[in-house]
């Protein structure tokens, strides 16, 4: 095999092309946002040229140039064959391990609680859980089948539908607000939701509030939080008001962890959760057998 030159900076340029900003990058590979810049800087002097549009303002304020754009697909195809070396290392294709990706938030919120009665069903099946917010490429071996949040329009994979999606206000029990009207939210603390989607971007408080006829005001108390997880935790300590996926704190209400406000006013989305597969390749029992558990226990939920 031939040498590979600069290596660690081709990695750090697939990661800052894929968040568009050095810091998420940096988190993901576990350095600092300098680093970051530095091994992108040395690439484009190797190359010689600019693998970015910077852009002075928004959060994502790297945007691959064209040329980086075409060369991004094959670095990509490359360490995703690179991850499924190593994953055919450490199992046997014919083994019963089932390998899972999904979101944490989804993960945590709702699979997690599902997965007790399947080990049980099925206890000769191990399953490992690929926590990523990334999408990670099933055709490349990654994983035997995942869970995504969107629209269904992903290339080389079998998808299923499980069912649809909308946006709904929460907060804790504890605390004390009569919310019969969008309006009567206004004396709140609104949690913002600043996570980076890799689908669509989520509706945000002012898009909810259009749908009402109102505008949020320009002045009001406010936490930005870029966790779906941590978003949900803080209206369950009671730090304010949270527009978040219904199907995220849905056992959260039935619990009474949450409380559900404005139950007439939530927001439809267009997308929903689907169950997807590799497309290519020859189905493995036990995907089968997850696939078909799983339906089934959507139905009975």
């Amino acid at each position: 095999m031939a040498f590979i030159p600069h290596i660690k900076a081709i990695q750090a340029f697939e990661a800052a092309a894929r968040h568009q900003n050095y810091a998420e990058a940096a988190k993901e590979l576990f350095v600092t946002p300098a680093a970051i810049g530095q091994h992108v800087r040395h690439l484009e002097a190797y190359l010689g040229f600019k693998l970015f549009q910077r852009q002075t303002h928004g959060q994502n304020r790297l945007i691959p140039t064209a040329q980086a754009e075409s060369a991004l697909i094959d670095f990509q195809r490359g360490f995703a064959a690179i991850l499924a070396g190593l994953d055919h290392l450490r199992v046997d294709e014919t083994s019963n391990q089932l390998t899972i990706t999904a979101s944490q938030a989804v993960v945590s919120k709702w699979l997690l609680p599902l997965l007790e009665d399947f080990t049980t069903r099925y206890p000769s099946i191990r399953i490992r859980l690929d926590v990523s917010d990334r999408l990670v490429e099933l055709s490349a071996g990654q994983a035997d089948i995942g869970i995504r949040c969107g629209n269904g329009q992903w290339a080389n994979v079998a998808k299923q539908h499980l069912f649809a999606e909308k946006m709904v206000v929460v907060c804790a029990p504890t605390l004390e607000l009569m919310a019969a009207q969008p309006s009567d939210l206004f004396q709140c603390t609104f949690l913002h939701d600043t996570h980076p989607s890799s689908v669509m971007a989520f509706p945000s408080w002012q898009d909810w509030f259009s749908t009402q006829g109102l505008a949020l005001p320009a002045e009001h108390k406010s936490i930005a939080i870029n966790a779906p997880l941590a978003l949900i935790e803080a209206a369950a300590r009671g730090q304010g008001l949270a527009l978040v996926r219904y199907q995220l704190v849905k056992s959260d209400l039935e619990q009474g962890r949450l409380r559900q406000l404005c139950c007439d006013h939530h927001y439809p989305i267009d997308w929903g959760y689907y169950l997807v597969w590799p497309q290519t390749q020859e189905e493995r029992a036990c995907v089968a057998t997850f696939r078909s558990w799983l339906l089934d226990a959507i139905v009975n939920d």
